[in-house]
């Protein structure tokens, strides 16, 4: 974009397109994220762990007089009674004092995130209205929605989706803002916070200011311009040197909030593989990432015969955007081996590329753009069945024809045996707490709770404090009990039949209090081994 190109106001959005935009919505919501499943539903299927974590920290909300900046979790690893941060808590803190007025219905959550997620797109559809046609707009929107990590992570717990959408809203205040010749305070402000929260939800989501820093290079704007992108960095930085600062100070090492670059990866060839085979699918279907792909290539052929199809400002923007995604693949290399959710920051390149993909084509004749928009229609539905699929294999059991045509076979046994250890696992969790209650076990009592190698998934679901496996591969046996009943654990909860047959002799188990299936409750501090500590067996 150029200053002197700038149109003098901005294209409006007939009844008709926004009619078709928010069908097109409404179809994406309830057939490809399944929302109507999944809307009310607890932390569930992939990175149930860091779904939890988050759950956890809005729940501390609810239940403890904390403000904003005294996040907690239920995990009390450290010194700091479980009070740790990574993400800036703020969709956390809002629900979990929602959730004392209202009682707790955590199903808030999920929409909070996914409203924040469809405003964004609704301003990247006016987004890119402004420089391609609106059926293209449509099209290149609806693609950005259908990926696979949209469809889970837009109703989700965790706050990726939800600043993403923060940074499309940017793109449009900015936009407005730009087209007011810098006049339009109130664009302006909108502009700033929301990506001053987008980055405080993810700091790596900074490649969203690449367009609108690009659009003002070189002009008479820019040092207006410099110091309102400037704003949201150093928010984004200054919250990473804080949350550093809060885990440091209370020993708590749980939170990533530094880089793990490939030249660090313990097997640069697993991590790919694991990459390639288990990841991108969960962002697009292998065949239309190979049709992207394709296309790119084609229109970066044809930019090359055509300069003028695309403004410098979009080529550089297109440019840039692709250097800098591939520097936060190598940047955080060793997490994309199972964290598909890293890989929501490149969905800020996707509408970029695609937009400018469409205007390297728009002077061709009707035959060549017909059979583009054929391709593109055929690649788009099959996405959108891959990652209505995809997202009810995460969430339940499924099965069908379809289901087996477009899902490896291997995914589908990885997630028929998530469904069945679940159950086993936490298949009874929504009686837990009452049973405990019922108890006298308070939520600051603190419990052992076995075979969860998770911080959070068991101790927040019961919603009661506490350890678990992970952190404790010094400890084995008896002694790992009686290392936590050192730390204050007076309980220890197991719903494993496996782990409650092998130690069932331990005499840290002769205080069985109930029996919920495979749900047990032990007091340890009325055990045989701590009241006759002279007696008991370190080791098994």
């Amino acid at each position: 974009m150029s200053e002197n190109a700038a149109p003098s106001s901005i294209s409006r959005v007939d009844f008709k397109a926004k009619m078709m935009f928010w069908i097109g919505v409404l179809f994406l919501i309830f057939a490809v994220y399944d929302l109507g499943h999944v809307g009310d539903k607890i932390p569930y299927g992939m990175h149930q762990w860091r779904q939890c974590d988050a759950y956890s920290m809005a729940l501390n909300y609810a239940m403890e007089p904390r403000g904003l900046f005294e996040p907690a979790i239920h995990f009390q690893h450290g010194t700091g009674g479980g009070e740790a941060v990574g993400e800036f808590p703020l969709t956390y803190f809002i629900n979990g004092k929602l959730w004392k007025v209202i009682g707790l219905e955590s199903w808030t959550l999920r929409w909070t995130h996914l409203a924040l997620l469809l405003l964004g797109c609704w301003c990247l559809f006016r987004t890119l209205g402004q420089f391609v046609s609106l059926r293209s707009a449509l099209a290149v929107t609806w693609l950005t929605m259908a990926s696979g990590l949209m469809a889970f992570y837009g109703p989700n717990y965790l706050v990726n989706a939800a600043g993403l959408g923060l940074v499309y809203i940017g793109w449009w205040q900015g936009y407005k803002w730009w087209r007011s010749d810098s006049t339009n305070r109130g664009a302006q402000g909108w502009m700033i916070l929301a990506f001053s929260l987008a980055l405080l939800f993810r700091p790596t989501l900074a490649l969203g200011l690449i367009p609108p820093a690009l659009a003002v290079f070189g002009t008479k704007r820019w040092w207006r311009w410099a110091v309102s992108l400037g704003i949201p960095v150093a928010v984004g930085v200054t919250w990473v040197i804080w949350s550093k600062w809060l885990n440091s100070q209370n020993e708590s090492v749980y939170f990533l909030t530094t880089i793990r670059p490939l030249w660090e990866a313990d097997s640069i060839d697993a991590t790919w593989r694991a990459f390639r085979e288990d990841v991108l699918p969960q962002w697009y279907h292998p065949y239309v990432l190979m049709l992207f792909a394709a296309g790119l290539a084609a229109s970066v052929v044809r930019s090359l015969n055509k300069p003028t199809q695309n403004t410098r400002w979009a080529n550089a923007s297109v440019g840039l955007l692709t250097v800098a995604s591939f520097a936060y693949i190598v940047l955080w290399f060793e997490n994309l081996n199972v964290h598909d959710y890293y890989l929501v920051e490149l969905q800020v390149w996707v509408p970029v590329a695609g937009a400018w993909a469409v205007n390297c084509w728009r002077d061709e004749g009707k035959t060549v753009k017909h059979t583009v928009w054929i391709i593109f229609m055929a690649a788009l539905v099959l996405q959108l069945v891959d990652a209505g699929l995809r997202t009810r294999m995460k969430h339940r059991p499924i099965g069908g024809w379809l289901y087996e045509e477009v899902v490896p076979a291997r995914e589908r046994d990885i997630w028929a045996w998530f469904h069945w250890d679940q159950d086993r696992r936490f298949g009874q969790v929504n009686e837990w707490t009452g049973v405990l209650r019922s108890m006298g076990i308070e939520r600051e009592d603190l419990v052992l709770s076995v075979t969860d190698p998770s911080p959070n998934i068991s101790l927040s679901l019961m919603d009661q404090k506490g350890f678990t496996n992970l952190y404790d591969d010094a400890f084995q046996g008896e002694e790992r009990v009686a290392f936590y009943v050192g730390k204050g654990a007076s309980f220890l909860v197991c719903n494993n039949p496996e782990w409650y047959e092998a130690h069932k002799e331990s005499r840290w188990l002769t205080q069985q209090m109930t029996q919920l299936g495979n749900f047990r409750v032990f007091d340890l501090l009325n055990s045989d081994a701590n009241l006759q500590p002279q007696n008991a067996v370190t080791n098994q």
